[in-house]
């Protein structure tokens, strides 16, 4: 049985979790299964390529060798393989979940959190711990290897420690924050999203409205505004500046 919010929160810096838990309709390869964030329309108040592509280094040794990101176009996303993102992932015979009740999720542990379990995978080779399991992924080659199949249940588990939804920022310290809102254009975040690759189309979709989306043209705060670019020059070459 799931947890209180309460329970599941008390003592952690987590905003929240998003789990789900199913079959896929067809065979498909692991590196087939996207996960990350897509708009419909160019940023607003961009901060200047320079500054995105050093913090993008900066980050370079957390993010996964199949990191894909483009920011500048009119339609930003970046994304990287579903294996590569959630923090828990397991894999189930049906016949050991029937009889779980619809509000029930099968393979939760005391703490509320999804029980890695990747032995169903049939290589001793994949980790059985969740950070390692994700820098296993986060390489093409291993991704290419495996498949999900039909005939398993697959559960995903994703939480943030530092987007907040109720006020749409990133508390990056307790001293530090961000607010998205005149970033985005008016367009939501994904709660959580995996998509077939080749196709585009969506295994599921989850977004994360919030009603100051519906207000975006308010101006970015004053710490926002010493990073955003006010003129091309700012901008390399190739980029396009909204």
């Amino acid at each position: 049985n799931l947890m209180s919010n309460e329970d599941y929160f008390r003592n952690r810096s987590r905003q929240y979790q998003w789990s789900v838990q199913g079959r896929f309709k067809k065979r498909i390869r692991f590196d087939e299964v996207v996960t990350g964030q897509e708009f419909g329309r160019p940023f607003r108040n961009a901060p200047s390529s320079r500054i995105v592509k050093k913090g993008l280094h900066l980050l370079k040794h957390k993010l996964p060798d199949t990191f894909e990101c483009e920011l500048f176009s009119d339609e930003p996303r970046f994304e990287h393989p579903l294996l590569a993102g959630c923090q828990h992932f397991r894999v189930d015979r049906p016949e050991d979940i029937g009889g779980i009740p619809e509000s029930h999720f099968y393979g939760v542990g005391e703490d509320g959190d999804i029980i890695e379990n990747t032995i169903l995978l049939g290589d001793v080779e994949v980790p059985q711990d969740g950070l390692a399991r994700r820098k296993y992924f986060s390489k093409n080659s291993n991704l290419a290897k495996y498949h999900f199949e039909t005939d398993f249940v697959y559960t995903f588990d994703f939480f943030s420690n530092f987007f907040v939804p109720s006020r749409y920022r990133l508390d990056l310290t307790p001293f530090f924050s961000i607010d998205l809102i005149p970033y985005f254009n008016g367009y939501p975040l994904f709660m959580s999203m995996a998509k077939e690759k080749a196709s585009g189309k969506y295994l599921w979709a989850t977004e994360m409205w919030h009603k100051r989306l519906l207000n975006h043209d308010e101006p970015p705060g004053r710490m926002a505004k010493f990073f955003v670019s006010d003129s091309s020059s700012s901008l390399e070459d190739g980029d396009t500046e909204n």
